[in-house]
């Protein structure tokens, strides 16, 4: 008797080739990102302010784990331009003066747009890339949990899609060894 295909076993199926397919390119854009609120962060406060901060015994200023960016034009913020970043998981917290920071949103840093348009092309440039990479993500999700509902067992989805044999998970796969490509689909996912 064929083995089941569960909602649970086609979600596994689904997340492990989303992790395959966008894991590593979400990971760079979150080290761009990471890159992106330090150098916002090292534009705000010059480096004498920095080491200065620096020098104060621990836990007297308070740390931040990201940056609420906002830019502005003759010193007016500029609605639709305010962008959340987080530092990653940085060793050393990165410490703010009392005065710029939320305990909600870590530190608020007001750029002017004009002495700062490379770094804001390159932060719009960073923000439209996780949006293209979350809107692919979920268009992928809603591709392959629509194909998955196509098959009722698991061997019935190997016999047409051996490509996917890696992953199900080892306890659910069965031994089954058809030849039957869905090119189209395994070029999206970048499969071989």
């Amino acid at each position: 008797m064929a083995q089941r295909l569960s909602n649970h076993l086609r979600d596994q199926i689904v997340c492990g080739l989303l992790k395959h397919r966008f894991d590593k390119d979400q990971a760079d854009n979150r080290a761009v990102g990471y890159a992106l609120a330090l150098e916002a962060y090292e534009l705000f406060y010059d480096k004498k302010t920095r080491k200065r901060m620096s020098q104060l015994p621990k836990g007297w200023l308070p740390s931040a784990g990201g940056v609420l960016l906002h830019f502005t034009v003759d010193g007016k913020k500029v609605s639709g331009l305010r962008y959340d970043l987080s530092f990653g998981m940085n060793d050393k917290p990165i410490v703010v003066l009392e005065k710029d920071y939320s305990r909600f949103d870590g530190i608020h840093i007001n750029l002017p747009n004009e002495s700062h348009r490379e770094f804001a092309t390159r932060l719009h440039q960073y923000e439209r890339r996780s949006q293209e990479l979350s809107g692919s993500r979920a268009s992928m999700q809603r591709q392959l949990q629509g194909m998955l509902r196509k098959f009722t067992s698991v061997k019935k989805l190997i016999e047409a899609w051996p490509e996917v044999a890696p992953f199900i998970p080892k306890d659910q796969a069965p031994t089954v060894n058809a030849l039957i490509p869905i090119k189209e689909l395994n070029e999206q996912l970048k499969l071989p």
